[in-house]
């Protein structure tokens, strides 16, 4: 006789783990009051969650109007968990530099004051407000104020659903009970993923693969992007906060983390084995202090990743050693991985720094010696002592009122002065220069339609990729900036725009994370009121934006204070 089919499992969601990894400067911010502030921002945009604002699910209206009730629910609790101190990461796409590595820990409750309504939570509900709410943080990363905290806003926020109910019941989790009921548990434990009924077998076997329990009366699974644990009541009561926090959630959170930022500091590296190949490092020191950076930021990942290693290699609990061993294959941590990648061009950035580094070094020497050089004929050739014995002649010709040798003799004192004078000045401008290295000059233009709105582009290579910046160009060694402004802006827009005036130089040391850029920024107009917008490949997308909406958003390089000051002097004028 053919047994009959176990029916599906319901498992009701007791609460939620989300987990956002970040960088923190901590010199400028404070982590913990900025994770309470987090956890007040989840709070209000669950609050205001519309059904607009779901389009994945907008196919079944019904599901649309459970979620909204079950988000508008929640109760959100964010805290602060630091993984490495002394991380000294600086991020060379945005210029900006960090001192932690931790993440934001965001406890979930929905339906706190009606628990029984937990029953009507499917996976495909929890999907949504973490979605949401990435999409906030990805709004408001572009304000300054966010410059201290850089979230991991590539990645979907973790979701760890933690359970202490099954209906009709939970069975004993053998590896048949876990394949039996696959179809239910799948879902749950891939949350960001599909639940079609037409799926097929195999990629629900591999959703429930590693289950990491040695209890039957648990299952902990832990994937990538999501999770999933649950607990017998009673085990939940006593093991939760003692035993599952700080060896199941604190580790996946660690290594996510970890795993952000290898793949962070990947980009980094990109970046400066890019401006490295384009030579944009034009001092020495400049030069020495990322040497100095990469080697101490190296130096930190490979402490950590050994001791992690040797966790694995030493501790004696079964279990936790399995979480470990799963979640470095998980987050592609093992020695093959992203961190095999990142240290190959950890060797071939240093290598190519050092060569850069000896090269321009050798051609600081060589300027010192020219400049020595030009006082050491000068100091050969007497002329300290001729001035001196000139000086004399005219004083001695004009006590005489011998008018023709005063003269004659002033006139060679004055020369052998401007020429003292100048060596000495060469001498000079050679120091400054190999101190600041050499200046680039640059055009940026604000262009400003009939409405007083702003055009910003949107940057697609680094450095500040990703962020708003005034359309601009480099302006070569003899060119007008005037006419290299109106080519740059109608290449990369298809603009045809009047350059008005230049109404500031904007040349602080550190506005550009390339070097030392002295840039003109000038007010344009659009040549005709019609116009099209449409910008090249790789220009990023352009449009025209309320001044007004600009208020503490965090603009490339300094064109926030660029913008600024427009708004000034326009609105002065």
């Amino acid at each position: 006789m053919q047994s009959l089919p176990m029916p599906p499992l319901q498992f009701v969601p007791k609460r939620e783990f989300w987990f956002v990894s970040a960088f923190v400067n901590s010199a400028a911010v404070d982590p913990h009051a900025w994770a309470r502030e987090l956890g007040e921002l989840v709070e209000r945009r669950l609050r205001d969650l519309a059904p607009a604002d779901l389009p994945r699910i907008a196919w079944d209206p019904d599901l649309v109007r459970r979620t909204v009730e079950m988000a508008r629910s929640a109760r959100a609790v964010a805290s602060w968990n630091p993984y490495l101190d002394g991380f000294p990461y600086y991020e060379e796409n945005a210029g900006l530099p960090f001192n932690k590595l931790g993440y934001f820990e965001i406890e979930v409750t929905y339906f706190p004051d009606a628990p029984e309504r937990r029953r009507e939570i499917e996976p495909l509900m929890t999907q949504q407000p973490p979605t949401a709410v990435l999409e906030r943080f990805r709004e408001r990363s572009v304000m300054k104020s966010h410059g201290p905290v850089r979230l991991d806003l590539a990645s979907p926020v973790y979701v760890l659903t933690v359970t202490d109910e099954a209906l009709p019941e939970a069975p004993a989790w053998t590896r048949a009970a876990v394949d039996e009921h696959k179809r239910s548990l799948g879902p749950w434990i891939e949350v960001y993923s599909g639940a079609w009924p037409d799926y097929t077998e195999d990629l629900f076997d591999a959703r429930v693969r590693h289950n990491l329990s040695n209890r039957l009366s648990e299952l902990h699974f832990l994937r990538r992007n999501s999770g999933f644990v649950y607990m017998a009541p009673d085990n939940l009561r006593r093991f939760f906060d003692g035993y599952m926090r700080p060896f199941v959630l604190a580790p996946t959170a660690q290594l996510r983390a970890m795993h952000y930022a290898l793949m962070s500091i990947n980009e980094s590296l990109d970046i400066l084995l890019m401006r490295e190949a384009r030579e944009d490092f034009a001092e020495p020191a400049h030069i020495d202090a990322k040497l100095r950076n990469l080697r101490a930021l190296r130096g930190t990942l490979h402490m950590q990743m050994s001791e992690i290693y040797a966790e694995v290699d030493r501790n004696h609990r079964q279990h936790y050693t399995a979480v470990l061993t799963h979640l470095l294959g998980e987050f592609a941590l093992g020695p093959g991985g992203i961190l095999a990648r990142v240290a190959e061009k950890f060797d071939t950035l240093n290598d190519s720094m050092h060569r850069l580094y000896e090269r321009k070094g050798a051609e600081v020497q060589e300027r010192t010696r020219s400049g020595l050089a030009t006082l050491g004929t000068l100091f050969s050739l007497g002329v300290l002592s001729d001035f001196a014995a000139l000086m004399l002649g005219t004083r001695t010709g004009l006590v005489r009122h011998d008018l023709v040798a005063g003269v004659v003799n002033g006139v060679f004192s004055a020369v052998l002065l401007v020429v003292l004078v100048l060596a000495l000045v060469s001498r000079l401008r050679l120091r400054l220069a190999d101190g600041r290295g050499q200046a680039v000059v640059a055009a940026d233009a604000v262009v400003l339609d009939g409405a007083g709105r702003v055009l910003l582009i949107t940057r697609k290579t680094p450095p500040c990729r990703g962020q708003l910046a005034l359309p601009g160009t480099w302006v070569p060694g003899g060119a007008e900036p005037e006419e290299a402004l109106r080519r740059a802006v109608k290449d990369e827009t298809n603009l045809d725009v009047i350059v008005e005036r230049r109404f500031g130089v904007y040349d602080a040391p550190e506005r550009d994370p390339r070097g030392r850029v002295i840039s003109h920024a000038y007010l344009c107009r659009l040549a005709t009121e019609s116009y099209e917008i449409r910008c090249r490949e790789d220009a990023g997308e352009a449009r025209f934006i309320p001044i007004a909406e600009l208020d503490g958003v965090d603009l490339a390089f300094d064109h926030e204070d660029i913008v600024a000051d427009v708004a000034r002097s326009v609105g002065a004028g």
